[in-house]
């Protein structure tokens, strides 16, 4: 007796569980399908906020219709450039700070570029947590200050080189008596004792 009751009991429940299980799955499809449209949606009107907002750039400027990709792209990137550093119709000082060009577009060839991190990786860096992009960022930053750095001790070293008088220079560095600029700097010696 016991026994068909717990059995019935247990019977009963696992149907509740296979039925909430079924309205679980549906549930969770339903929510898939309505994530799709929004992304539809979204997309939709990205598409028409871009060609509205192109036609009436294109309105106001019908000169750039004959740009090719990478000319119109650079047009943009000098307009906003121009746009950033003025302040009321004055110039700002800091010209150089934004410049959204690539390093390579720029001619910079001594600095490695950082990657871009998103916005979840920013967050989680802000609140200390580590992330690969970071690690990465910070590995580059490191390169770069080491760049920096080793073309500093070259700057002075040069400059230290040069103003040497001639004569008072190492033996290694004998055979600079021929270089131009050594020819230079002893003439100017002779010149001005």
């Amino acid at each position: 007796m016991k026994g068909d009751i717990l059995m019935s009991k247990l019977e009963n429940l696992n149907t509740k569980i296979e039925k909430a299980r079924a309205e679980k799955l549906q549930k969770e499809n339903r929510l898939k399908e309505l994530e799709q449209q929004l992304k539809a949606v979204e997309k939709k009107e990205r598409t028409h906020r871009l060609c509205k907002r192109m036609g009436t750039f294109e309105s106001l400027m019908p000169d750039t219709t004959t740009l090719t990709d990478e000319q119109f792209h650079s047009f943009l990137e000098k307009a906003a450039e121009r746009i950033i550093h003025s302040v009321n119709g004055e110039q700002k000082t800091i010209s150089n700070k934004v410049d959204h060009r690539s390093f390579e577009r720029q001619g910079i060839i001594d600095k490695l570029p950082t990657i871009h991190m998103g916005v979840a990786a920013s967050q989680m860096e802000k609140k200390g947590i580590r992330t690969d992009k970071g690690n990465r960022n910070r590995e580059i930053a490191d390169i770069n200050k080491e760049i920096r750095q080793t073309k500093a001790r070259i700057r002075k070293l040069k400059d230290w080189l040069y103003t040497r008088p001639v004569e008072n220079l190492p033996y290694y560095v004998g055979h600079c008596w021929r270089c131009c600029r050594c020819q230079k700097y002893r003439k100017s010696l002779a010149e001005n004792p």
